[in-house]
């Protein structure tokens, strides 16, 4: 089973059911919940997705989509280490090089974004969420 990791945006967009985005993050969270990939996600993203449905939501909500998030995704531990690399990798964006790391270290060789140049600098292979859709046809 193939091990992808999926960024905050494309996450948010499962929960939020944003407009034009809503139709391919079914697919993706279709694809999660009957195993057919393993969705992974930083341990820092948790708190970060708590913060952004609480805000456009509420937090009643936000607390059902961690419980969600619990139950679909694999989540990654992030630590002084990884951290470290962080800093260190020649990414531009700190937060897309947290997740991109902390990945990496178990395996996982794709990314699916609506942001690709935040993974550029990765060593990820890029997917943005239609074209992760059809690679799953």
């Amino acid at each position: 089973m193939k091990r992808v990791l999926i960024d905050t945006n494309v996450v948010v967009d499962i929960f939020l059911d944003r407009p034009g985005h809503s139709s391919t993050a079914a697919q993706i969270l279709q694809a999660l919940r009957t195993r057919r990939i393993v969705g992974c996600i930083s341990a820092s993203m948790v708190t970060d997705l708590y913060f952004i449905i609480g805000r456009h939501i509420n937090e009643a909500y936000a607390r059902e989509v961690v419980e969600s998030v619990y139950a679909t995704f694999r989540i990654l531990t992030v630590d002084r280490r990884l951290i470290r690399e962080a800093l260190d990798a020649p990414m531009s964006d700190f937060e897309d090089a947290v997740q991109a790391v902390t990945a990496l270290k178990i395996g996982v060789t794709a990314v699916v974004t609506r942001d690709k140049k935040g993974f550029l600098d990765s060593c990820l292979q890029i997917y943005s969420p239609e074209e992760f859709v059809r690679a799953l046809e």
